[in-house]
């Protein structure tokens, strides 16, 4: 799947080695990880299939985006595209979805 950012500190955070947008480390690593992993995605049922990632649909003004587990509170928030071959990356968030 091709991935898109909301905002570009999320591509520079998955591409710039020294950039960590003040996360914690091992969220940073882990973010990376899931990145290799959307790439390597042909659709949303490879998400469905890891049960690692706890791969779940939230509902966010009236948008489903899903969460994607991290490392511990944290989470990747993403919306997949209308021909389910494009993921959008909107936010990283250690709050309750």
């Amino acid at each position: 799947m091709k991935i898109q950012f909301l905002y570009p500190e999320y591509e520079r955070l998955g591409t710039d080695r020294s950039f960590d947008a003040g996360l914690p480390a091992d969220v940073v690593a882990s973010y990376r990880k899931r990145l290799v992993f959307i790439d390597g995605t042909l659709n949303e049922r490879d998400f469905h299939a890891i049960k690692s990632l706890r791969f779940k649909k939230i509902l966010d003004e009236n948008q489903m985006k899903y969460s994607i587990y991290l490392k511990d509170k944290w989470k990747l928030i993403i919306k997949l595209d209308n021909d389910n071959q494009t993921v959008i990356i909107n936010s990283i968030t250690n709050e309750e979805v």
